[in-house]
């Protein structure tokens, strides 16, 4: 896993307990709110007056849990496996199946401007070979309602589900 992918795995396990770190942080709060009408008494002892010892340990301690929950919620709770197929599902790379509003557009915008440069190419006299085999390629695309594999670039090959 590189680090890009796994800064964006802890991202996203994060943002699941975001409402847990919301509460923790309010705890927190209070918490140092409460340690400053404490910290003359003796009932914590002399450690307790030393906030350049107990406030940063408070807050390495939440953190240690916050993260411990946001594991826990993610693997143990099995939250991971949801968020696969949801990225499998929503990742445009992912499949090669037109959407309506691809399938739309391409008819209805793309394959006439293929369609202009073809006959304009031709009225100049120039070679239309090419241009042709790319209008049969991309109506062959719209009669079947998806991308085939093999017409896709080689480097975008290996993120395809589909055909």
């Amino acid at each position: 896993m590189r680090f890009r992918e796994w800064l964006g795995l802890q991202k996203e396990m994060v943002q699941e307990v975001s409402g847990i770190l919301s509460i923790a942080l309010l705890t927190l709060n209070v918490g140092l709110s409460a340690f400053l009408l404490v910290k003359d008494t003796t009932t914590f002892g002399a450690a307790s007056r030393d906030i350049g010892f107990v406030v940063p340990l408070i807050v390495l301690t939440l953190a240690l849990v916050v993260w411990t929950l946001a594991y826990a919620w993610h693997f143990l709770g099995r939250m991971h496996f949801a968020k696969q197929r949801a990225l499998a599902t929503l990742n445009p790379y992912m499949t090669t199946d037109f959407n309506p509003h691809e399938w739309v557009i391409w008819k209805h915008v793309s394959l006439p401007q293929l369609r202009a440069q073809r006959d304009t190419l031709a009225k100049v006299g120039a070679d239309t070979k090419e241009l042709d085999a790319c209008i049969a390629r991309v109506e062959a695309w719209l009669e079947q309602g998806t991308i085939p594999k093999a017409d896709f670039p080689p480097m975008l090959q290996r993120f395809l589900r589909a055909s």
